[in-house]
């Protein structure tokens, strides 16, 4: 997460970053900040599906089914993001 952080204190407007620390602070159960971190990609770029399915997922996981979120917009097409893929990109490009 500092790694992120620090790539957030270098670019405050890359909804990637945002992303990528969403998923880092859900793996380690930090549901709070992980949705904050959604949020925030999304108001960004109002078109990632990628965060918004991310997004969608905690909420779902903590029992209000995406509420808040327009979860069914990440399953508008049959080429949306899926779990696996999300997580892959949450991978640190090498």
């Amino acid at each position: 997460i500092a790694d992120f952080n620090k790539a957030v204190e270098r670019d405050p407007d890359n909804a990637e970053t945002f992303d990528r620390r969403g998923l880092a602070f859900n793996a380690q159960g930090d549901r709070a900040h992980a949705i904050a971190d959604y949020d925030r990609a999304i108001a960004l770029d109002p078109g990632d599906d990628v965060a918004l399915e991310n997004l969608c997922l905690v909420q779902s996981n903590e029992g209000d089914g995406g509420a808040g979120a327009d979860c069914n917009k990440s399953a508008r097409s049959d080429s949306g993001p899926t779990r696996e893929n999300a997580l892959k990109l949450a991978l640190p490009k090498s």
